[in-house]
């Protein structure tokens, strides 16, 4: 795959990058967890180095028990975390029928806490907020992310999130400059 500049950031990336929210979140029954492993194991063996995941990110397993995204992608990349660009994302909490919002600089510290041990890492390379938080001004919430994230060299990016489909890719893009991305 043809790699990117992110930002003006030191990180390259493939111009595709792996949304894991669907192994274990809004997709129906959670991918069983070795499976999901196995899954992004095999996407890093065939070029993906960009792996998108959110704390929030939760399904229940048929069991009753709790499958975790964050959990699913650390145990997945620990062996070449090195290799790859790993985001995260805080400040949603998941209520039944609704979200709950807080990028309060406590919740961030927190959240980036519960993350980096849910991931099996000492650092992430993009951590941003998944939601707008109208009671926190994004100011303050750019300040306590900054502090927060466990890294000397934090860069100004804008990721943008937009879920497809190879195969809505396909229809959308001519053959060739779907082709050119691999």
């Amino acid at each position: 795959m043809r790699k990117v500049q992110l930002g003006k950031t030191d990180m390259y990336v493939n111009v595709i990058g792996l949304g894991c929210m669907g192994l274990s979140h809004a997709s129906g029954t959670p991918t069983p967890k070795d499976e999901a492993v196995e899954i992004l194991k095999k996407a890093h063996e065939i070029g993906y180095d960009f792996y998108d995941t959110a704390e929030c990110y939760t399904g229940v397993y048929p069991d009753g028990s709790i499958s975790y995204n964050e959990e699913i992608v650390g145990e997945a990349i620990k062996d070449f975390r090195k290799d790859v660009i790993l985001c995260t994302k805080f400040g949603v909490t998941h209520k039944g029928d609704h979200l709950e919002l807080d990028s309060s600089p406590e919740k961030i510290r927190a959240s980036l806490e519960g993350s980096l041990k849910r991931l099996q890492t000492d650092y992430v390379d993009i951590y941003y907020q998944h939601r707008i938080d109208p009671k926190v001004e994004p100011e303050v919430v750019n300040v306590a992310t900054v502090d927060n994230t466990p890294t000397n060299n934090v860069e100004p990016i804008t990721p943008i999130q937009e879920e497809k489909t190879k195969e809505q890719v396909v229809i959308e893009k001519p053959k060739e400059e779907v082709e050119s991305l691999f």
